[in-house]
């Protein structure tokens, strides 16, 4: 019966002089293993640094930031061709808005067209501007897929709701605008019109007027959003919004000042007051946050 040879013993550990003989490795043997060792090094780049230094950039761009310039691409193209799609029913739908915006004008005005081309460019204008927000939900579902990788779980939610807050105080301040703030700045304004002429307004000057004043009024109620932010990074505090309070609101009467349009005080209230609303339910916002 054959028998199994015992393994070999590794003499590594003893010193030289307590090895035997076959186990100490000859000058010989050392040489080829040096030689092999510096064989598998690497060898020393030659280039000046500021070449090496580009292929290191070059490398991490093609591994790290391609892919995401080109999934970008990716989504702006979809965002693009939803865009070309939806221009068609801003087309349609032009008339209507242009008969809703003609809806809160005083009566008794009248619009006319001084160029020949005005009319078409307006009807241009709202086109693309109703078919940017109807691709508003295609855009935002690419936005948030591009960022939602890069982003914690608990970063996803604020995310969201961030974006959610958004639209919806957008959505409140172009409300506004068009319900109570256009009625009455139009309504001003047509009054302290002089009755030396007839008063008859460009219909590029009254509808750019409304469309400004309805978007600007969605990017005013930005505020509570804004001093979320302000709190979450801990900038601000809800009792330090309270402790100030009353300077808030001389600031925010004055910023009315600025962006109201007529300059009337009636109007300039108004918006103080929405205004004053807005920083009163950003404090309520922050000590829910603080909870």
């Amino acid at each position: 019966m054959p028998t199994t040879p015992p393994p070999p013993i590794d003499y590594s550990a003893l010193p030289p002089h307590l090895r035997p003989p076959e186990a100490v490795p000859t000058a010989e043997a050392m040489v080829q293993k040096a030689e092999a060792l510096k064989a598998q090094t690497t060898p020393v780049d030659a280039r000046p640094a500021w070449v090496q230094l580009l292929e290191t950039l070059q490398n991490r761009y093609d591994v790290h930031l391609l892919p995401h310039l080109e999934e970008l691409r990716g989504r702006l193209a979809w965002f693009t061709i939803t865009t070309l799609l939806t221009s068609v029913g801003g087309w349609i739908a032009c008339p209507w808005v242009f008969k809703q915006l003609q809806g809160v004008a005083p009566k008794g005005l009248q619009l006319v067209q001084l160029a020949p081309l005005d009319g078409v460019m307006l009807s241009l204008k709202l086109t693309l501007l109703l078919a940017l927000v109807g691709s508003l939900p295609v855009g935002g579902w690419h936005f948030v897929r591009f960022i939602n990788p890069g982003l914690k779980p608990a970063e996803r939610t604020w995310f969201l709701g961030g974006l959610m807050a958004c639209l919806g105080l957008f959505v409140l301040g172009s409300v506004f605008s068009y319900f109570i703030l256009l009625p009455t700045s139009l309504g001003v304004l047509w009054e302290l019109s002089p009755a030396i002429a007839t008063n008859q307004w460009n219909v590029v000057a009254y509808f750019n007027f409304c469309l400004f004043l309805t978007a600007g009024m969605g990017v005013v109620f930005q505020l509570p959003l804004v001093i979320g932010v302000l709190g979450k990074v801990g900038v601000v505090s809800s009792a330090l919004l309270l402790r100030y309070w009353r300077e808030s609101l001389v600031g925010l009467l004055l910023i009315a000042a600025l962006i109201t349009p007529t300059q009337d005080p009636f109007t300039m209230l108004i918006v103080g007051l929405a205004l004053s609303v807005l920083y009163l339910g950003s404090i309520g916002l922050l000590r829910w946050m603080e909870r």
